[in-house]
């Protein structure tokens, strides 16, 4: 797929703030892969990705590892299309079946 991964952990210390890491990975240009749900409700990181211009993608649900992997990669061809045609920041949520939905306050 020619896909670029990095994990959190490997680029930042644990506890560190959403905000900070939402900031410099939008910077980069990077989409952010979160099982965080919550993550658009919390005032400060909604800040965050608005001012950053985060492209953020949300995995909900109670999927396995396998699962999760598979709603990705059949959501892809979507996540590249949906990059090429809207302004940042683009925030949606990833079904299990790879299709893209629109976050409340993000639409």
């Amino acid at each position: 797929m020619g896909l670029e991964v990095h994990l959190s952990r490997d680029l930042y210390p644990p506890l560190t703030p959403d905000v900070v890491w939402l900031r410099e990975v939008a910077s980069k240009g990077w989409v952010i892969l979160t099982k965080d749900g919550k993550i658009s409700r919390r005032l400060t990181e909604v800040e965050a990705i608005r001012s950053a211009g985060a492209n953020v993608l949300v995995l909900g649900g109670t999927l396995n590892r396998t699962q999760l992997r598979d709603a990705v990669v059949a959501a892809i061809p979507r996540i590249e299309r949906a990059l090429a045609k809207q302004k940042r920041p683009l925030v949606r949520r990833i079904t299990p079946d790879g299709h893209l939905e629109p976050i409340e306050g993000f639409a």
